[in-house]
């Protein structure tokens, strides 16, 4: 189980984040704060793998919790959660060493897919001392295409992918774009568009491009009658 703590001041979104979390498989909670000052406190009586941070904190803000534990030395990754959209505080956290950074609002469906690539990680590491490109490529770096669709298709993504399906069938005349099934399904528009590009490599989406007068063409994926 990947040990994680929670910092969030705000009691709705802690809550959210706490439920969230209940749902995606191989994580287990083990604390919840609400500042810099008590995350400090826990992280050095407690070990935890991976830690949920938010910017905007009373006192001192995440980015300083995030360079407190890298001059620590504490062996734990790091997840922005936060509404801080300025591009200098997400260069920052980069620089720094965050895993991922989510922007609030955010859909469960996001939230879980940075969880899982997570995971996929610490596990595909777990075992192995020395690693070669390919390892680089595929589990840090995530660049091999699909393969968060791969690791838990039987679980946690089976149910997503019968959704988008039951959805084209249900509307085979009418072609969509990822924005739009972005908007109708709430999912992000990124997590939209990789699951359509898959569906359509496996054959069950057909992909045609819709030109305007002005601008890039649109990717317009519609249901494949076989």
């Amino acid at each position: 189980m990947i040990k994680v703590l929670i910092v969030e001041d705000d009691p709705m979104v802690r809550m959210i984040n706490e439920k969230f979390l209940e749902k995606v498989e191989g994580f287990d909670l083990i604390g919840s704060v609400d500042n810099v000052k008590n995350a400090k406190k826990f992280l050095e009586t407690n070990s935890a793998d991976l830690v949920l941070l938010d910017v905007f904190l009373p006192g001192e803000k995440g980015l300083e919790l995030l360079k407190w534990m890298r001059e620590n030395h504490l062996d734990t990754d790091v997840i922005m959660i936060t509404a801080d959209k300025n591009i200098k505080t997400v260069e920052d956290a980069f620089r720094i060493g965050v895993v991922d950074y989510l922007i609030k609002p955010f859909t469960y469906e996001r939230f879980s897919e940075s969880l899982l690539k997570y995971r996929q990680r610490c596990e595909a590491i777990l075992n192995i001392e020395t690693v070669d490109q390919e390892d680089i490529d595929k589990y840090l770096l995530n660049e091999k295409k699909g393969e968060l669709f791969h690791q838990d298709k039987k679980k946690n993504n089976s149910n997503t992918f019968e959704h988008v399906m039951e959805f084209f069938k249900e509307n085979k005349e009418t072609g969509y774009t990822a924005m739009e099934i972005a908007d109708v399904l709430g999912f992000s528009r990124i997590t939209a568009r990789r699951y359509l590009d898959v569906l359509e490599k496996q054959g069950y989406l057909d992909l045609h491009f819709e030109y305007g007068t002005v601008g890039r063409p649109k990717n317009v994926y519609r249901f494949r009658e076989k």
